[in-house]
C-alpha cells in the first residue's frame, strides 16, 4: 500500500512537473511569438498617436507663437516709439522753459519801458499844457494798468 502510494505521488509529480515544464515552454513560445510582437506594435501605436497630438498640437500653436511674435515686435517698436516721445516730451519742455523764461524777462523789460513812458507821458503833457483832469485821467490809467 505504501508503495502504490509512493508509485501515485511520484506519478502525480512526475505529471505536474511535465505539466509545469510543458506550460513554461507555451508561456515562453507565446511571449516569444505573440506577446513581445504585441507589445512592439502596442509601444509603435503609442509613439504614433504621441507624434500625431504632438504634431498636431503644434499645427494648433504655430499661429498663436507667430501672433505672439509679432505682438513682442511691435511692444519692442511702441517701447521704443515711447522712448522718442519720452525724450521728444523732455526737449520740448525744457524748450518751452527757456521760452517762458526769455519771454518773462522780456515782459519785465516791456514792463521798465511802460514805467519810463509814464514819466515822459507826464512832462509831455505837462509841457503841452494839456488840461489837469485829462492828466488825472491818464495817470490813473497808468497806475492801473500796473497793478
Amino acid at each position: 500500500m505504501w508503495q502504490t502510494l509512493i508509485d501515485n505521488v511520484g506519478l502525480i509529480a512526475s505529471l505536474f512537473l511535465s505539466l509545469s515544464t510543458i506550460s513554461a515552454g507555451l508561456m515562453w513560445a507565446y511571449n516569444f511569438f505573440i506577446g513581445e510582437p504585441k507589445e512592439r506594435k502596442r509601444r509603435e501605436a503609442d509613439k504614433e498617436y504621441q507624434d500625431k497630438m504632438l504634431k498636431m498640437t503644434q499645427e494648433q500653436t504655430e499661429p498663436i507663437y507667430h501672433l505672439i511674435d509679432k505682438i513682442d515686435a511691435s511692444i519692442e517698436a511702441n517701447s521704443k516709439l515711447f522712448e522718442t516721445h519720452v525724450r521728444e516730451s523732455e526737449s520740448d519742455r525744457k524748450n518751452l522753459n527757456h521760452v517762458a523764461e526769455t519771454n518773462s524777462k522780456l515782459l519785465e523789460k516791456h514792463d521798465e519801458v511802460l514805467d519810463n513812458h509814464e514819466g515822459r507821458l507826464i512832462r509831455v503833457e505837462t509841457y503841452l499844457e494839456i488840461p489837469k483832469g485829462e492828466r488825472i485821467y491818464r495817470k490813473e490809467y497808468i497806475d492801473e494798468t500796473k497793478q
